[in-house]
């Protein structure tokens, strides 16, 4: 029995940690410094780059959307060079991705 408490507390727990996130594929390119989000018709909104670990290498944009309203949405990407804005300033907007936020019996929002 208290195998059994202890396994299903520890998957409990264990969904406590995940927060939805939205992460770019990395790169390598040095001159990236931060990304910019489109969500829907929303201009973008930057967030700084985060490292890449193992398997992957790099640099990747990693964008939280826990507060997202519920219903269907939909994100595009672009890498930004902030501090030379006039060689390489914002790349291309990637492709978008499409989602929906079903809601939830205890959502907190």
């Amino acid at each position: 029995m208290r195998v059994i408490s202890t396994v299903v507390l520890m998957l409990v727990s264990a969904l406590a940690w995940g927060a939805p996130f939205v992460v770019s594929d990395p790169t390598t390119d040095a001159r990236v410094d931060t990304c910019s989000a489109y969500m829907d018709a929303v201009p973008g909104v930057t967030v700084p780059v985060t490292l890449a670990t193992l398997p992957l290498v790099g640099k990747a944009c990693k964008y939280d959307i826990a507060f997202v309203a519920v219903g269907a949405h939909s994100i595009a990407m672009t890498f930004r060079n902030s501090a030379d804005t006039t060689v390489w300033g914002e790349s291309a907007k990637s492709s978008p991705l499409s989602f929906t936020r079903f809601p939830f019996l205890l959502d907190c929002n």
